[in-house]
């Protein structure tokens, strides 16, 4: 093996030549455009000259990583609909992670979930902790500690089989030996929002980034 030729642009399969490099070396594509798909294809070349077929399409979309990228909910009627189709959530084994900024700990307020009865709902509860739930009522495990507001914090819940697990940044802030399963039969799942099909409540009022 002598070289490596990449190919590149954007439209798929692409045959322009971006560079030739030998084992060991790296290549970087520069002055490319945020928002736009980039297409690429790598191929081998012996010392003889022969190239090999070129792989298949990878890409890749830039994007300006200093951009805020966080949703704003205002706590009264703003909330982000996954609809009901949304099957590959319907899992009794899931981690719900997120980094959250609330405006104020006022009541309760949704964070993920669905407010079909039986579905889980993952929330700030009106004590400013985190909490898991069934949409019918019923709590299947709270943190310890609660959340502040007016900060970016990670919080995640995770069920792995036999217990609930509780996270603010990274730490362990309490956890449920409860093994307990969900409905997921009419399960509409919401950021921001418990919904069960014309119904809202619990509305969340603050910033979320990468749910």
């Amino acid at each position: 093996l002598a070289s490596y030729k990449v190919y590149g642009g954007t439209s798929a399969s692409p045959t322009t030549l971006l560079s030739t490099v030998i084992s060991g070396q790296t290549y970087t594509h520069t002055s490319l455009t945020n928002g736009t798909t980039y297409y690429y294809r790598i191929s081998a070349v012996d010392a003889a000259g022969q190239e090999s077929d070129k792989t298949s399409d990878i890409s890749s979309l830039p994007h300006d990583i200093t951009a805020d990228r966080s949703l704003s909910f205002d706590g009264s009627n703003d909330y982000v609909d996954f609809g009901s189709d949304a099957t590959e959530l319907h899992n009794n084994a899931f981690t719900y992670a997120l980094w959250i900024k609330v405006s104020s700990i006022s009541g309760s307020q949704v964070l993920f979930g669905s407010g079909s009865s039986g579905s889980p709902i993952f929330l700030i509860n009106s004590d400013g902790k985190l909490e898991l739930k069934k949409a019918n009522g019923s709590s299947i495990g709270i943190s310890t500690s609660i959340v502040t507001y007016g900060e970016w914090q990670h919080v995640a819940v995770t069920y792995n089989g036999t217990q609930y697990i509780f996270y603010i940044n990274g730490s362990l802030v309490g956890y449920d030996n409860n093994s307990q399963t969900f409905d997921f039969t009419d399960a509409n799942f919401c950021l921001g929002v418990e919904k069960d099909g014309s119904t809202f409540d619990n509305y969340y009022g603050g910033l979320i980034y990468e749910a």
